[in-house]
Formats: structure tokens, sequence, C-alpha cells
């Protein structure tokens, strides 16, 4: 099981389905795969990442001011890095990808920030996004893990067929 460092320095036990411990209802669902990719997304280099879906709300700030400097580099830089749908040709034209189009139209909701802790090297931002077809529909859950220090994306993820 890997270590969790919270904001006190405590060590506590990670996600995992196989120990019994219950995930968030966001990744409950995924097959051990896919679960497997998830949990490889809050593992960076000797450090653990809490689940963002399992992260109390109250911990959670709409302070725009906090959040790292991330830059379209940043993000084209993870999309090229990571096993995706996601090209350099398509990223070139970023402009015709339906994830602009989304954000263009408003259906990005509120980012929030979370800190992860005073030492963590990383910071979380979390928002909703309604769907395209239907704004009715419960909207994906998306997060990303960014450097608080230069922006640098280490893991994203949605609840959203793409994951």
């Amino acid at each position: 099981m890997a270590e969790n460092i919270s904001d006190t320095g405590d060590s506590s036990t990670s996600l995992s389905k196989e120990e019994n411990e219950q995930p968030s209802d966001q990744v409950a669902h995924l097959d051990s795969v896919a679960f497997s990719r998830y949990l490889q997304k809050l593992s960076l280099s000797g450090y653990q990442l809490p689940d963002p879906y399992s992260l109390p709300t109250k911990e959670w700030a709409d302070r725009v001011c906090e959040w790292p400097p991330v830059e379209y580099g940043n993000i084209f830089s993870y999309f090229i890095s990571t096993p995706g749908m996601y090209t350099p040709e398509t990223l070139q034209s970023y402009k015709s990808l339906d994830s602009y189009s989304l954000y263009y139209a408003g259906h990005v909701q509120t980012v929030l920030y979370h800190s992860v802790s005073p030492q963590s090297p990383v910071c979380i931002l979390r928002a909703r996004v309604l769907k395209s077809q239907s704004v009715q529909d419960k909207p994906y859950d998306t997060w990303a893990s960014t450097y608080k220090k230069d922006g640098r994306v280490s893991a994203a993820h949605c609840t959203c067929m793409a994951g």
C-alpha cells in the first residue's frame, strides 16, 4: 500500500480497491485496468496524491490567485507525453477540438483549487463540465494536478468516456 502525506506530515494509506478501502463514487465503477491507471495518475515520483474525488468539499477554494501559472505549453506537453487521443496535429488546431468548444461555450463550471498540503509540490484544480448535448445530464467531473512552481501538468482525469 502506498503512503499518503497529510497536511500534518502524518502518514495514512492511499486508495486501493484490493484492500477493501472505499474508492470514491467517481472511480468505484472502473474496471481493474482503468482503476490501475487512475492510481498511477495519483502517484508522483515518491509522492502519493490523495484521490481528488475523496477530498472534503470544504477544503476546495474558489481562489484564482492561488492557481499555478498553467499555460498552453504545459497542457500541450502533458497531452503529448501521455497516452490518449491527442496528437501534435490535433493540438495545433486546438480551437477545433470539442474540449475547447465546451470551454468557449461556458460549459466549464467554477474551477476550484486544493493545495494538497503545504509540503506538496503540486496542487489540484477541479471543475465540473456540462455535457455538450444535454446540460440536464449529470456533468463530467474533472481534475488536474499541476506543479505549484511552474504550472506543469502532472496528471489529469475526467469522468467522461476518455477519462
